[in-house]
């Protein structure tokens, strides 16, 4: 995807970026979408990138999250993110502190997961709503930041680190919990440096953690943001907002913490970013005990007009000698029993029956802190997954079929099937397309799990796949987390660990040319037995009610399991 214009803009811009955002501004106000009030906080970011909000009946959320924060140092948690400038990745709370005193520079991720006060300011109905009239769409937010002294951050741009798809679709709050001093090291802006041109990368975009990217690209970037503040009409200056305000900012802004110039005066706030709906589905943040990294997410939907929160923790059941357990298993590859709650019956591989599990890939934990490799078989969270949705599949509905697998896989069991064959993916661009059967109409269902992404023609290769499908034929397949991003990503080289050149996104169905093919296209979340974890299905389906049987058995079968597209 392009994520900037020619100018170096962001592309897909919202409708306060447009040249005459100001006229459209007053066409709503004037037909009642937006109320005065609502206009001039709009006004100001249009003009300035930000705008500062008093916060309505704030106070005594404020007082309790202050106590609520003082419980949480006296007694930190090892399922909190904490993060300081000792620390390159984020901690355990207990970790952390043992390490790093509080102090200027430390913050902690995601505390709306222990903090109902918290949670409050994360739901807050007036920023939810404000968010959503500038987003023009239902605002989510996305994850929260706790500060209780100066952040200390150089002065930066928010999608070089938040990864919003498209870029534009991310805003920001800082909350201030008391009033703030110039001396604690205050949030430092731009005004107007929302409409400054963006550093464009070798690799056509903006982020900061592509690994392609050197220090020195990095290094270039800022350099770059510095000779644009240089051109500009303003210099930086600080936010001081009082207590219970809100300063309110565009994505693009160029801001970041001031010096603190008083180490002993605090400056607590809560930063909260918002995106929208139906662009961002799912935010993790990672926390790195030793060797080991657990993923926090925060899941849809989890709006303030419904109250609705989705926290997963990977650690619910654990304990904190867990952590060592877990160190253990990944330096000796001993193996690990799954962790569970007291009394727990221990969980079974539901493609071998093993029940002894141990850290899958490079010592990687399944997204809920389980460890996901099947020692007897092998098989990860992913394709347990898809087990389980073929387990519930009736007798009948598969045994009369031809399938075919790309890559050996044990997430389908060739013993559903007629017949079934294995094509080993070999050969660039072909999926090994020319080693099988290549008569139109050949195969009753396909198998290929995560395939295609390593294929540089993908499209060209499911149109290939489509060709060989029957009048009733299906193509079953999974991506890596395609509904992190809204659409899809390709690169003009491998990219990543594994060196895929495309990471899949909700566009799929337009992507492969479902209608053309004549396909319908069913996504379907379910959750791993063994270890909580939960992935996405895709089925491609020539015949329409062969996808409204496979909707209604699973659905019957796994309570569980989640249409998401």
């Amino acid at each position: 995807m392009e994520f900037l214009t020619p100018d170096n803009l962001l592309t897909h811009p919202l409708w306060i970026d447009l040249d005459n955002a100001s006229t459209i501004l007053q066409e709503k106000v004037q037909r009642g979408e937006i109320s005065a009030a609502e206009g001039v906080t709009i006004q100001n970011m249009i003009y300035h990138g930000f705008a500062m909000v008093d916060l309505d009946g704030v106070d005594q959320i404020i007082t309790a999250l202050d106590k609520e924060m003082e419980d949480l140092w006296q007694n930190p948690p090892f399922d909190l993110a904490f993060a300081s400038p000792k620390h390159e990745k984020p901690v355990p709370m207990d970790e952390g502190l043992a390490a790093y005193p509080r102090s200027p520079g430390v913050r902690l991720l995601d505390i709306h997961s222990h903090s109902a006060s918290a949670r409050q300011l994360y739901l807050n109905p007036q920023l939810h709503h404000l968010c959503s009239l500038i987003l023009d769409g239902q605002a989510i937010a996305t994850q929260t930041l706790y500060f209780e002294y100066g952040s200390t951050q150089r002065l930066h741009r928010d999608p070089w680190y938040v990864n919003h798809s498209p870029r534009t679709h991310l805003f920001a709050v800082w909350i201030a919990l008391e009033d703030i001093h110039p001396d604690s090291g205050p949030l430092n802006y731009v005004s107007g440096s929302h409409k400054l041109p963006f550093h464009r990368f070798h690799t056509n975009d903006i982020v900061f953690h592509d690994p392609r990217l050197t220090q020195t690209d990095r290094q270039t970037a800022f350099r770059h943001m510095q000779e644009q503040i240089r051109s500009s009409k303003y210099p930086p200056v600080a936010a001081l907002p009082k207590r219970g305000q809100a300063f309110l900012w565009h994505g693009s802004l160029i801001h970041g913490g001031s010096p603190v110039i008083n180490p002993a005066l605090t400056r607590r706030s809560l930063v909260i970013h918002f995106g929208r709906s139906d662009t961002h589905h799912k935010r993790s943040s990672g926390v790195t005990h030793q060797n080991i990294t657990r993923v926090f997410s925060t899941e849809k939907k989890y709006t303030s007009a419904s109250g609705e929160l989705g926290w997963v923790s990977p650690l619910e059941g654990m304990r904190a000698t867990d952590f060592g357990e877990q160190k253990q298993t990944a330096a000796t590859a001993a193996l690990v029993k799954p962790s569970a709650k007291p009394d727990a019956k221990p969980q079974h591989c539901n493609i071998c029956g093993g029940s002894a599990f141990g850290p899958g890939p490079k010592g990687r934990s399944a997204d809920t802190g389980a460890p996901p490799c099947c020692q007897q078989c092998g098989s990860l969270e992913r394709q347990r997954i898809v087990r389980t949705m073929f387990l519930a599949l009736p007798l009948g509905f598969l045994d009369w079929r031809r399938g075919l697998q790309f890559s050996s896989d044990p997430a389908v069991c060739s013993k559903q099937f007629r017949s079934f064959e294995v094509s080993e993916y070999g050969r660039q661009n072909s999926l090994d397309i020319q080693a099988i059967d290549r008569s139109d109409g050949s195969y009753d269902f396909i198998s290929l799990n995560h395939v295609l992404e390593f294929v540089p023609d993908d499209v060209k290769g499911f149109d290939e796949l489509a060709r060989l499908l029957s009048p009733r034929g299906i193509i079953e397949a999974t991506f890596s987390s395609p509904l992190s991003r809204q659409v899809c990503v390709d690169y003009t080289t491998p990219f990543g660990p594994h060196a895929a050149w495309h990471l899949y996104a909700c566009d799929v169905r337009e992507r492969f040319n479902c209608a053309g093919h004549g396909l319908t296209m069913l996504a379907i979340e379910g959750g791993d037995p063994c270890t909580g974890a939960r992935e996405v299905v895709h089925f491609f389906l020539k015949d329409k009610d062969d996808a409204i049987r496979i909707t209604t058995w699973l659905q019957m079968s796994l309570p569980d399991a989640r249409i998401v597209g």
